[in-house]
């Protein structure tokens, strides 16, 4: 996976080397969703595999520095008072991902059953979320 800066508009993309030493794009994403106190900038994307499994990207932009972490589940954005173990606990997929300079991303194998809505959580250096969307 890389993060592509275009200068107005960053990307995340899936590089696969099934070519030997070539690599090819096998999913591209354009960085662009905004949570709504602009902390966070957010993208994912599910690309079938095959009939049971999507290969899937995850991908922040972070605007406000005190993001170190971001964590990703398939638990509703709503449930803002959970903690990261109850999060966990009624999550089945969740992923935290280390913000290094400025961009967290990740990529997963999931089961079709677990594509579908994902909230982003930010969180500070204490563990405390601090965006959401």
């Amino acid at each position: 996976m890389v993060v592509w800066d275009t200068g107005t508009e960053n990307y995340v993309k899936l590089l696969s080397t099934d070519l030997g030493i070539f690599h090819r794009v096998t999913a591209a994403s354009p960085i662009s969703g905004i949570t709504t106190d602009n902390m966070m900038k957010f993208t994912w994307d599910a690309t079938l595999r095959d009939d049971k499994f999507y290969d899937t990207l995850f991908a922040v932009e972070v605007v406000d520095p005190k993001i170190v972490k971001v964590v990703v589940s398939n638990k509703s954005s709503n449930d803002i008072n959970l903690s990261l173990n109850e999060l966990k606990e009624h999550s089945t997929v969740y992923i935290e991902m280390d913000v290094i300079n400025g961009y967290a991303a990740h990529y997963s194998y999931l089961k079709l059953s677990d594509v579908g809505v994902f909230a982003f959580r930010g969180l500070n250096s204490e563990g405390k979320v601090i965006s959401v969307y």
